[in-house]
């Protein structure tokens, strides 16, 4: 496990008008690990994830993203990166292939393996399909290969496997730890199912009302025999409202 950072904040905080959504957040992402980030609903995670990709500016504080910051080199940064943020939108009229390449082609990306990125995503054989017969599941497996169909460095991965079922979620949890194993990739992703996040996190980070209060490797965590991260989860969201 490499110790060099992926991303590192710094005091990183957001606001809209008087509303202080990220307050004073440090947060560090290891590369070639996964981390998985956690927080209740508005507790700032979407807000979090789109910072670092470059859609939101930081109000104060430092943001760095493979080495980089953020609010400067911002375009050299989203070569590298792949992302899922919110609910994903496509050319719906168009074939899962066809709204891949039109992302290639906004990336400036000229070659890419298209094919290899729907087959990860088990879309192999409805990649000439018109997106609007697509279930909210295939939906979600085709945000990820647009993720990361040109090969990026870093994934930012808001819920990814909402809409999928178990086997789906088995095999989004597979692919993940190919990417970083195989591919060295590293992958930053928040869930609500915790379980998922325990099979496959290699750190966690709990944001409450705005604030990462806590940051954890699973290793760390696990060394207590009774470890359970739903109740640890939920401690700590309750610890942080006080």
């Amino acid at each position: 496990m490499s110790t060099e950072q992926a991303i590192h904040t710094k005091g990183l905080c957001k606001s809209f008008g008087k509303n202080e959504v990220l307050r004073k957040c440090s947060l560090t992402v290891e590369k070639g690990t996964i981390y998985g980030f956690l927080g209740i609903n508005g507790a700032g995670k979407t807000t979090m994830f789109k910072i670092l990709t470059g859609l939101l500016t930081p109000t104060l504080g430092e943001v760095q993203v493979l080495g980089k910051d953020v609010t400067v080199q911002k375009a050299d940064i989203l070569r590298h990166i792949g992302s899922m943020i919110d609910v994903p939108v496509f050319y719906e009229h168009l074939s899962a292939r066809e709204n891949l390449n039109i992302h290639l082609a906004y990336m400036g990306v000229k070659k890419a393996d298209t094919e290899t990125a729907l087959s990860k995503v088990g879309l192999q054989s409805v990649g000439n399909q018109p997106v609007s017969e697509f279930s909210l599941g295939m939906r979600q497996r085709l945000a990820i290969a647009r993720a990361m169909v040109h090969q990026p460095k870093l994934l930012i991965l808001d819920e990814p496997v909402n809409g999928l079922d178990p086997v789906g979620i088995r095999e989004m949890r597979d692919l993940f730890k190919s990417l970083v194993e195989k591919d060295g990739i590293t992958i930053l992703f928040s869930s609500h199912i915790l379980s998922e996040v325990e099979h496959i996190a290699d750190k966690i980070g709990i944001i409450s009302n705005g604030v990462i209060v806590r940051e954890m490797t699973l290793q760390e965590l696990k060394k207590d025999s009774s470890f359970n991260l739903e109740e640890y989860f939920i401690s700590i969201v309750k610890e942080g409202e006080r």
